[in-house]
């Protein structure tokens, strides 16, 4: 079932920081859809389950 977060935390580049993020797992494939309704695919580059934050790195425009 697909799931959407609201809670960015931080964007540098192609890396974007979300918090409050469950049920994901290091090397997870995703969506990202930007404020234009472009969607990109994501990959999930670390999992801080303390404060359930993951860094995603956004692939450019196909």
């Amino acid at each position: 079932m697909p799931r959407e977060y609201r809670t960015i935390q931080e964007v540098a580049g192609p890396l974007m920081m979300v918090e409050g993020v469950t049920g994901v797992a290091y090397d997870e494939l995703g969506e990202i859809e930007t404020a234009s309704g472009e969607v990109r695919r994501c990959k999930v580059l670390e999992v801080n389950g303390t404060d359930e934050t993951i860094t995603a790195a956004a692939a450019g425009k196909e």
